[in-house]
């Protein structure tokens, strides 16, 4: 079933982009554009060699693609980008960069990715996105939409927080919405999962952990296959 995040996520990511969308996409303070787009080419670098030359490089989907810092990189290793957020101020700002041709930048609704076929994509990167949505539900729905548009032997690479919580973390991801505002606020603080919570999220939306890097650390990177470990 599909899960739709509340609707005051769209409107903050929107006022978040219109303040400055490279530091709350990494909060960085006083990063240039240079180096914004720089860490975006290290990292599709990082993806390449962990998903391995055999891959297929044909159509690749970045799921919270911000201004692009990650797609305009595996641009240069893909035939076709997908590149979907929930923010259209976020859309708007990447298209306006001039990015490359074969990048197309999508608004989504933020619940699924209907306007993308089944069975497409030989890759699919989310990174810095599920640590910011509290409710489980909606990564499962994403995850599970992500699985539907994979292709068979495709791959997948996931980004979670899963820093133990103590009660000091437990606390601050209930402050109310209204306090505080800039990095804390609701839709933008840091949500902390479990390995277990987060491996029992990817089975259930038919995926397979290949691989793990950083558990337990803000920076929990994950390598992902189509289909249940038999």
């Amino acid at each position: 079933m599909v899960v739709a995040p509340p609707a005051g996520m769209k409107r903050h990511w929107d006022r978040m982009a219109r303040r400055d969308p490279m530091y709350f996409v990494v909060t960085r303070p006083g990063q240039t554009p240079a180096e914004f787009f720089a860490s975006g080419r290290r990292f599709a670098r990082l993806v390449g060699d962990w998903v391995g030359p055999g891959a297929g490089r044909r159509r690749m989907l970045d799921l919270g693609c911000g201004l692009g810092r990650t797609a305009v990189a595996f641009a240069e290793h893909y035939e076709h980008v997908d590149a979907v957020d929930i923010s259209p101020e976020m859309i708007e700002r990447a298209r306006a960069l001039d990015p490359p041709a074969n990048v197309r930048f999508t608004a989504g609704n933020g619940a699924d990715l209907k306007p993308l076929g089944d069975a497409r994509y030989d890759l699919a990167v989310c990174i810095l996105v599920f640590q910011h949505i509290p409710d489980d539900a909606v990564v499962g729905s994403y995850l599970a939409e992500i699985a539907r548009v994979l292709v068979a032997d495709g791959r997948v690479v996931v980004q979670f927080d899963s820093r133990p919580a103590g009660l000091m973390s437990c606390l601050y991801e209930r402050l109310p919405t209204v306090l505080p505002r800039g990095t804390h606020g609701r839709y933008i603080r840091r949500y902390r999962r479990t390995a277990a919570r987060i491996h029992r999220l990817i089975e259930n939306a038919g995926l397979t952990i290949l691989d793990e890097r950083q558990p337990g650390t803000a920076n929990h990177l994950l390598l992902l296959g189509k289909g249940h470990r038999s």
